[in-house]
């Protein structure tokens, strides 16, 4: 996977690079493809998963299983389908200046109007280092 070769590189020339890798990718979490694009080890990027911010958050009754959250960010109408495919990646670096508590899918009146994709909203401290 060529965007996977890129963030390796990345994360081998400076392993605390803030690098963030987001957008629509048209997949599942469980798919090969988002699995090599998480990676894994010492340059594997965290999936911030966004949720919607309706303070509904419970942990699962099997720890196996992500938290009950509502994450879908695309509807698609033909099939009546809800699924996450758009994603919020971070390197370790730019993770230690991620705010969970600011990270969430956009839930709003109208939502669909312009696209069949809710924005994903993600927040970050930002210091000097």
């Amino acid at each position: 996977m060529l965007l996977r070769e890129v963030i390796d590189a990345r994360l081998t020339a400076r392993p605390d690079v803030n690098l963030i890798v987001l957008g629509d990718f048209n997949d599942n979490k469980d798919s090969t493809s988002i699995r090599a694009l998480l990676g894994r080890g010492k340059r594997a990027l965290l999936d911030t998963r966004p949720g919607e911010s309706n303070g509904d958050h419970r942990p699962p009754r099997d720890r196996r299983l992500d938290e009950r959250t509502i994450t879908w960010t695309h509807y698609y109408g033909k099939e009546d389908t809800y699924s996450r495919i758009d994603y919020i990646l971070l390197s370790k670096g730019m993770a230690r200046g991620w705010l969970k508590e600011e990270t969430y899918v956009l839930a709003i009146p109208n939502w669909g109007v312009a696209s069949d994709h809710r924005p994903i909203v993600a927040g970050f401290t930002a210091e000097d280092k």
